[in-house]
């Protein structure tokens, strides 16, 4: 009995014993010990309705990532920030003035129209500024020229990896200082979707123009107060989101104002009511076949503004 007892004396003892022992020793297993095992087969098996418990592994011991790979991780939103960007075509310009406010020489990189990367200026010095005049709608990024990292930009208590007008609140046709800088991002999504039809392009016609407008989603909204300043009765006719043209109100007549609640990506075209030729839209010294909010420098959601029709 006394060796009984020295066998089951801990609950190493239980774990290591065979079966025929356990079963011969039985009561010779000490109350605390068979308490500590039974409270041990609790925390560790998971009953099943099909079958015996099934023993639940212990949780994997993961490697501690070093540091350059969590900076890789960090980053990534950034890069893929980046990646997705690429520059529509606006017609509101102004001038950024880029400082490096880094501690390594910077490459100040715009991303064009298909989304790849320009060099605008190699090896911006620490404490160099470098002006720019670009669009509301071009973005740009900062990677340090040797190690290639991408850094962030600042301006009106903002911070982003990538830069562009539009989402940073850049005032129409001004100037600004953008400080380029070191640290972690708090990314800006853009707030709007960029348009992806160009309603400026020189080479195409009042009529190509028209066709190839259509609306795409967005969040901000306000009022367009169209006025008819022709001499004519006019169709003021919304492009859908598959381009088609939806008549909002017909025959608009001469000096007439009509409001309508719309987004900054939802453009217009007008037509004569009689002739169905195109006319022109006026507003903040822009003149174009369509309008939208977006391409025509309407600066915030919620804003009412009279624009002419011409």
């Amino acid at each position: 009995m006394t060796e009984r007892l020295t066998i089951f004396s801990t609950i190493d003892d239980l774990r290591n014993a065979s079966d025929e022992v356990l079963i011969n020793g039985i009561d010779a297993v000490g109350r605390e010990v068979v308490l500590e095992y039974i409270l041990e087969l609790r925390r560790n098996v998971q009953p099943t309705q099909f079958g015996p418990p099934i023993i639940c592994p212990a949780p994997p011991t993961l490697p501690e990532l070093p540091l350059d790979q969590l900076c890789i991780r960090e980053n990534t939103a950034s890069e893929n920030q980046a990646a997705r960007s690429k520059s529509s075509r606006n017609q509101i310009k102004f001038t950024a003035c880029f400082k490096n406010s880094t501690k390594s020489a910077v490459d100040l990189i715009w991303k064009n129209y298909g989304g790849e990367e320009e060099l605008v200026r190699q090896n911006l010095q620490p404490g160099d500024t470098h002006k720019q005049s670009t669009c509301l709608t071009h973005p740009f990024i900062a990677r340090d020229s040797d190690t290639r990292k991408l850094q962030s930009f600042l301006y009106n208590t903002k911070t982003s990896a990538v830069f562009e007008g539009l989402n940073f609140g850049v005032p129409h046709n001004g100037s600004v200082t953008v400080s380029i800088c070191e640290g972690k991002f708090e990314d800006i999504e853009p707030e709007l979707p960029e348009p992806s039809f160009n309603v400026f392009e020189k080479d195409q016609t009042a009529e190509e123009l028209a066709s190839k407008s259509k609306s795409h989603n967005a969040y901000k909204s306000f009022t367009a107060r169209f006025k008819n300043n022709t001499k004519s009765n006019i169709d003021l006719i919304w492009k859908n989101y598959d381009g088609e043209q939806v008549i909002v109100r017909q025959d608009i007549e001469p000096g007439v104002t009509h409001a309508e609640c719309t987004y900054f990506t939802h453009p217009f075209i007008a037509r004569d009511s009689a002739t169905q030729q195109l006319r022109s839209f006026s507003f903040n010294s822009i003149t174009s076949v369509v309008f939208e909010g977006n391409n025509f420098g309407v600066k915030r959601g919620g804003d009412v503004v009279t624009v002419g029709i011409c």
